[in-house]
């Protein structure tokens, strides 16, 4: 009788115990934000959320240069986007070259090639909203004559 009580235990506690305790460990580690199915700039990831403030962006193609100022509004944390950008930007072959932290607010600074890339993330107050997360972008090609 006792054998039967372990073993009904035993199987109990299998079955019962994987879905006990504390979910808030990850052991797989943080996620890696998904990117936007279509970004602003070809080789510019952007996190899937994250939509473009037109208001502030410009940018400007002429000739094989172009100059870049773009603003992403989103809802992630800042460090998640910072993340984001150090993971995915290796892909679309820009080099990280430099990376900053101060007074919450990430730089990293990227090369390609002549061209340069510089993301800043910061959290900005979104109003009558919960604060949100801004990304800056800024992408320039160096050149002899400067653009109009």
């Amino acid at each position: 009788m006792r054998h039967r009580y372990r073993l009904a235990l035993i199987v109990l506690t299998s079955v019962v115990g994987p879905g006990c305790g504390d979910d808030s460990a990850d052991p797989v580690g943080p996620t890696i934000l998904e990117p936007r199915a279509q970004p602003y700039v070809a080789d510019v990831p952007v996190p899937a959320d994250f939509t473009l403030d037109s208001e502030k962006s410009t940018h400007l193609y002429k000739e094989g240069r172009r100059q870049v100022t773009h603003f992403y509004m989103g809802r992630e944390k800042p460090l998640a986007v910072k993340d984001f950008y150090r993971h995915v930007m290796p892909g679309t072959g820009w080099r990280l070259v430099d990376e900053k932290l101060a007074n919450n607010i990430y730089s990293l600074t990227y090369k390609k090639d002549e061209e340069r890339c510089d993301v800043r993330v910061d959290t900005v107050p979104a109003g009558w909203f919960k604060p949100g997360t801004r990304v800056q972008v800024i992408v320039r090609t160096p050149s002899l004559e400067p653009m109009p």
